[in-house]
């Protein structure tokens, strides 16, 4: 839980020093960090011998059921004032 602190923390302190194209540059060290780090503590596993066959059927559903979340999201989202009043459990 310090990550969602320190990240727009340390993201502001860094654009006011330097730039915000300097951002960009920033993730590059932090992910050989997290390479480093995690081949150091995660367990190799090996490849497994027989590779399970794609699910088409559940990436199917799960390509409507996103889809029909997206769409229905985006019709909710009309303006900021109906959002706000769907929230509260109030009839627009």
């Amino acid at each position: 839980m310090l990550a969602p602190a320190l990240g727009p923390t340390l993201g502001g302190i860094a654009i006011d020093v330097f730039s915000w194209r300097y951002i960009f540059l920033l993730t590059i060290p932090t992910a050989f960090l997290a390479l480093f780090v995690g081949n150091l503590f995660l367990p190799s596993q090996a490849m497994p011998k027989k590779i399970p066959r794609f699910d088409f059927l559940g990436f199917g559903m799960l390509c409507v059921s996103l889809a029909g979340l997206l769409l229905g999201v985006a019709g909710l989202v009309v303006g900021t004032i109906a959002l706000t009043v769907t929230m509260r459990g109030r009839r627009a």
